[in-house]
């Protein structure tokens, strides 16, 4: 955490905001879960076993990020359309 609350960080977030109209970076720590058995290790710390936990999963095992310039047009649900007649008298 303590990257995030370096003066580079800071800068950068209000450079951000001053050209982009950006809202700047949101901080939230994620919660130790209850059942999680890892004595000595300090709530400030968990953040770094999390990362780690992730990185220790294969790439192949989460997936592939496709950008968005890569995705094909979302072809549209298709529903039954309901025909009424009208009549002249309804116009």
């Amino acid at each position: 955490m303590e990257f995030y609350n370096s003066k580079m960080v800071k800068r950068v977030e209000e450079d951000l905001k001053k050209n982009f109209k950006w809202n700047g970076f949101r901080q939230s720590t994620i919660p130790k879960p209850e059942n999680l058995k890892a004595e000595g290790l300090h709530p400030r710390d968990y953040h770094r076993l999390l990362v780690a936990y992730g990185l220790s999963f294969p790439y192949d095992d989460i997936g592939i990020i496709v950008p968005p310039s890569e995705l094909g047009d979302i072809p549209m649900p298709k529903r039954p359309r309901k025909y009424e007649f009208i009549s002249k008298d309804q116009v």
